[in-house]
């Protein structure tokens, strides 16, 4: 998922709760293997590669394909999982190295636009996946999002009272703490690593965060980053550099990160009205725009 993991498990029992951990672990793990793009064996890279011809996969991957769609329909075809092509364009191709700095063969006029989910087919109960000829799909935050719904389903269910789990700086929580009355989540400043801005209190819910400044790298053709307008097939361009949202599924809130990008504003704060979500918006100049409803403690 290119990213670090960390993870918090409350029990009554310290055993219990250490048991728990080892078994999100390799649960994140197993997830990893199964829906990393970058991993040629991966049942998403096995999708991709069909040409059209349905695919048997796993309940797990299953449920990813028809959350994409869901989230794509939910949010007008701004959240788009049919970039890949166009991300390879851009320079984001089936290897991430963070130090890269230039893309020799890449640039920023994608000769490819989003597909749209029209032409993603998926049966949960008996777990084909069959996608139109062409269409190639990319997990990316929405993965991360979806991966921590399911740690803590499990987690739940494994008799943890509380569990936090932060994928990349997608957090997903749920009940006990362990040392107050909820889950004190920081909002990190975009444009000054290690500083944050703020802080949101949630007991149960996601706080996700997608920004423009991190994955980012310079083609022939001007600098790019990993957040594409599905119109277009381009990098989004805009004053946003950092969205975060809170909502109450990875998944979702995940989806509307990117949907908020491609909208801009003064769209962005009416899509996540809309949504029943909340979300803070840091634009270029460094202006915190947020819904009215967001609670956020501020942090000297």
């Amino acid at each position: 998922m290119g990213c670090t993991a960390a993870m918090r498990v409350v029990a009554d029992d310290a055993s219990v709760a250490s048991a728990l951990a080892d078994v999100l672990v390799a649960r994140v793990e197993h997830l990893e293997r199964r829906w990393s793009r970058f991993n040629p064996d991966s049942e998403v890279s096995r999708v991709n590669a069909a040409g059209g011809r349905p695919v048997a996969v796993s309940d797990d991957t299953a449920l990813l394909v028809a959350t994409m769609v869901e989230a794509s329909q939910l949010t007008a075809g701004r959240y788009d999982p049919t970039l890949l092509d166009a991300l390879r364009d851009v320079g984001y191709g089936d290897t991430w190295d963070p130090d890269r700095r230039f893309v020799e063969d890449a640039s920023v006029e994608s000769t490819h636009r989003g597909h749209g989910c029209g032409g993603i087919h998926v049966d949960l109960d008996t777990g084909v996946v069959e996608m139109a000829p062409g269409v190639a799909i990319e997990p990316g935050g929405i993965g991360k999002g979806l991966a921590g719904d399911l740690l803590v389903a499990d987690a739940v269910a494994g008799g943890a009272s509380g569990v936090m789990i932060d994928l990349g700086g997608d957090v997903r929580v749920h009940g006990d703490a362990g040392d107050g009355p909820g889950w004190l989540v920081a909002i990190e400043d975009p444009h000054e690593r290690g500083r944050d801005l703020a802080a949101v209190e949630i007991e149960t819910g996601a706080v996700c965060t997608s920004s423009r400044l991190l994955r980012r790298w310079f083609t022939h053709t001007g600098p790019a980053h990993h957040l594409l307008d599905p119109a277009t097939g381009r990098p989004v361009d805009g004053e946003l550099d950092a969205v975060t949202v809170v909502a109450g599924t990875g998944w979702w809130a995940e989806a509307l990160t990117k949907a908020v990008f491609v909208a801009g504003l003064p769209d962005a704060v009416d899509l996540i009205r809309e949504s029943g979500c909340s979300a803070a918006l840091v634009t270029a100049s460094g202006e915190v725009v947020r819904t009215g409803d967001l609670l956020m403690e501020e942090v000297a």
